[in-house]
């Protein structure tokens, strides 16, 4: 399974952490290559573990839902990380799922589950370290999706920022904000696009209470949810407890 790149500080594979980006994950293979410490890329072929398991035509490892794709990751110095990625998903009929389960119900499958759809997904993602106190990070992401059987396609886009501050108030505790946009489908041919965009707000505080155990309270808030502004915004509280040993 390949890992999130949201943090490119921790190396990265394909992102899944885009909407548009995510696609069928389960079997496969993947190969990273690094060409030097400033330059890596990486290359993975993922078919979806309940088709690959599955004998029946238009499943197996190559003819059921699958993602593939390509990142590079670029460090041109060592407190700055750049990371590019480009994915190919393909989603049969009844299994179309464009933002990973994310964004609205228009951007999961905007033409109405008439068809399979393939999607071609670009993202750059960035983070930067300023300091040993300040870091900054972020991404883009863009989706062109094609509907399969039927004269369709559409656009959808997503982004992200984020701000952390190391040693706030207590050596090896970090306060963390951070916002974007949620998956949205800004235009599709022959259907209805998502009327308004979601927003979403982040802010956690990760404090060691001591050397085994870390607690990281935090909230978040969804603005429009389903891309529709007369929903009510989602406030959630949550508190996760770390044990190392």
């Amino acid at each position: 399974k390949p890992e999130l790149v949201c943090r490119p500080e921790r190396g990265g594979c394909i992102s899944p952490c885009l909407g548009p980006c995510r696609g069928p994950e389960g079997a496969g293979l993947g190969v990273r290559y690094n060409f030097s410490s400033q330059l890596a890329v990486t290359a993975l072929y993922l078919a979806e573990q309940d088709t690959v398991s599955n004998p029946n035509s238009g499943n197996g490892l190559f003819n059921g839902n699958y993602s593939t794709g390509l990142q590079f990751n670029v460090k041109p110095v060592p407190n700055l990380h750049f990371a590019v990625t480009y994915l190919h998903a393909y989603f049969t009929q009844g299994s179309v799922n464009l933002s990973g389960s994310t964004g609205s119900p228009i951007t999961r499958d905007p033409f109405n589950n008439l068809g399979a759809a393939t999607r071609d997904s670009v993202g750059l993602q960035s983070h930067w370290n300023i300091n040993d106190t300040f870091s900054l990070g972020g991404w883009i992401g863009y989706a062109k999706a094609y509907a399969q059987g039927i004269d369709s396609s559409a656009d959808l886009w997503t982004w992200q920022g984020n701000f952390s501050i190391r040693d706030f108030v207590k050596e090896g505790a970090t306060f963390t904000i951070a916002g974007g946009q949620l998956p949205r489908v800004s235009y599709v041919e022959g259907f209805t696009a998502d009327r308004d965009t979601s927003h979403i707000l982040e802010v956690e505080y990760s404090y060691p209470i001591s050397r085994y155990i870390l607690l990281t309270p935090g909230f978040y808030v969804i603005f429009d949810p389903n891309n529709f502004s007369e929903n009510g915004n989602i406030w959630v509280g949550v508190i996760r407890t770390t044990f190392r040993f």
